[in-house]
């Protein structure tokens, strides 16, 4: 498939991924921050809304950091076989592509820990379901300041194909 397509879709997904996060956080507007004494009375529709939130969170970071962002380094080419992962974070991060790798791990590992562990401690459960969701918000917002950042690098690499083919059929 077409590298530039292939982005494409993987760019409509995440936006699709966002989307559902902030339709999640519309539905959960009026009980956050998340409490215990809610986690006693959710209703089925707002666990409902809780559980998007929280796996479009996890899908949207899997996207980007799994997909979107090597995609990125290729284009850019940055790209390096022997890059680890934290290599092309701090790449991304000196590009301003990426806010704050720091940030961007922690993010990894809340997300890790939401996914793999159950806590029995009720105040834990609450604690961490607030903070995913708090990072859900942030990646969110990250997104929508990536977004035109990746519409203006591909309009330059159509450009830029589009000259190649010319100057080639001439």
């Amino acid at each position: 498939m077409n590298p530039i397509i292939y982005f494409e879709q993987k760019v409509k997904v995440a936006n699709t991924h966002s989307e559902r996060i902030e339709e999640a956080f519309e539905c959960l507007q009026s009980v956050r921050p998340i409490t215990l004494s809610f986690m006693k009375t959710i209703t089925f529709d707002q666990r409902n809304c809780l559980e998007m939130a929280l796996h479009r969170f996890a899908k949207l970071q899997n996207l980007l950091g799994d997909k979107i962002f090597p995609l990125l380094m290729i284009f850019m080419n940055k790209d390096n076989k022997k890059q680890s992962y934290i290599d092309q974070l701090n790449i991304l991060e000196k590009m301003e592509l990426l806010p704050s790798r720091l940030e961007w791990i922690e993010m990894r590992k809340l997300q890790n820990k939401i996914a793999h562990n159950y806590p029995c401690d009720p105040m834990t459960t609450v604690q961490e379901t607030n903070d995913a969701l708090d990072a859900a918000q942030k990646l969110v917002n990250y997104w929508h300041t990536l977004l035109p950042k990746i519409k203006k690098l591909l309009i330059c690499i159509k450009k830029s194909i589009a000259s190649i083919n010319v100057s080639s059929t001439q």
